[in-house]
């Protein structure tokens, strides 16, 4: 299983668990939809899982109070073990394709995941307003032994309001139950 997708498996663990819901020159993506600054987010958070920077990576995935939760939680070494596993390659590039922005029921559902997680951490945090978001694809391009190797995952990243984009390890299908669950 490769590195990237192990991260996201397990953050996805810990998020379903949250919400109960069942920079190199050249690794821009080539996205025509997706805001810049959500391209380098995807691209940023790529290279600090090669690298093994775990604390920038949760920055790319959560407001800075969950990023603090979760360092005092003891949830950080679920996510650095899964951080190791996976292939040893190193990252070369990441670009994005297929944007499609989400239905505001997901945006809602995101703002809810954030809220839920700032619960689950037991830290008074949010409410969260998320104000954009996308579903896509991020094709990630590493090295190993001299030869490329690529492979394709479907990543949402949405926008937080005052805190940036952030990548969320879930489907739009999950946004928007999470959101009825919250209005529930």
């Amino acid at each position: 299983m490769k590195k990237i997708t192990a991260t996201i498996l397990s953050l996805a663990l810990m998020g379903c668990a949250a919400v109960s819901c069942g920079g190199k020159d050249g690794d821009k993506a080539e996205s025509r939809l997706l805001p810049k600054a959500a391209d380098t987010c995807v691209s940023d958070f790529s290279k600090d899982v090669f690298s093994g920077n775990s604390d920038d990576m949760l920055a790319c995935m959560y407001p800075d109070e969950l990023v603090s939760g979760l360092k005092s939680s003891g949830l950080m070494d679920q996510l650095e073990s899964a951080m190791k596993s996976g292939a040893d390659g190193s990252f070369k590039s990441c670009s994005t394709s297929g944007e499609v922005k989400l239905s505001d029921k997901a945006l809602q559902g995101a703002g809810t995941y954030f809220d839920a997680y700032a619960q689950m951490l037991n830290i008074s945090a949010g409410p969260y307003k998320v104000t954009d978001g996308y579903k896509l694809k991020m094709t990630v391009v590493t090295t190993e032994s001299g030869k490329d190797a690529s492979f394709d995952e479907d990543i949402i990243v949405v926008n937080v309001d005052g805190e940036g984009w952030k990548l969320i390890p879930m489907d739009e299908a999950s946004l928007e139950a999470a959101a009825d669950k919250g209005n529930g």
